[in-house]
């Protein structure tokens, strides 16, 4: 069927099919322009959490009846969400700029601008070397298993086999020590 007969028996059609494509382009130039994977960019205009700030903003939630703001004191080892003006925790809310990631807090008599917590991530390698540690030395990655010859690997077979062989020796003299002797039946005449 040629495209132009269905939109002339259903004119409502044509004009769905145009708003939507225009509001596909509308809602493509709404897209944030930064990666939410990529490191935040340097604005000029923000400032970080200071160094000696008691308190640290951990999160932002837009809500249906405003923002909720995620306040951590490790001192006291308070971690909540908290609204705007909102009271009955040891620090209040008093501003916020949501475009900036900061809010400006009350806290013990003194005005703190506290900006969004950044993301501590660290290696794998630095993870698994106090893992190792806490383990004896023992590393659940060996270096060069991977890539050992079959002459290694008949070696480090045999090590195996030996172990399993000392272990049942060891618990076939425990089970002989635990049982009592077996009485010897009478002689038959």
């Amino acid at each position: 069927m040629n495209p132009a007969h269905v939109f002339r028996r259903c004119p409502a059609l044509l004009v769905l099919t145009v708003a939507s494509m225009l509001g596909t382009s509308v809602r493509a130039v709404e897209l944030t322009p930064d990666s939410p994977f990529a490191p935040p960019s340097n604005n000029a205009g923000t400032s970080a959490t200071p160094a000696d700030s008691p308190l640290e903003l951990h999160g932002i939630l837009a809500m249906p009846d405003g923002y909720k703001f995620n306040l951590c004191d490790q001192a006291g080892h308070v971690n909540v969400w908290i609204g705007l003006n909102a009271t009955g925790q040891p620090f209040v809310v008093r501003s916020h700029d949501v475009a900036h990631n900061r809010v400006t807090v009350e806290y013990q008599g003194r005005e703190l601008t506290l900006s969004l917590a950044r993301a501590k991530v660290d290696s794998m390698a630095q993870q698994v070397m106090p893992m190792t540690q806490a383990m004896g030395g023992y590393s659940p990655i060996q270096p060069g298993l991977l890539n050992a010859s079959p002459a290694d690997e008949r070696e480090r077979l045999e090590r195996i086999a030996e172990e399993i062989r000392r272990r049942r020796a060891m618990r076939a003299a425990a089970q002989q020590q635990e049982s009592p002797p077996r009485p010897q039946p009478p002689p038959q005449d």
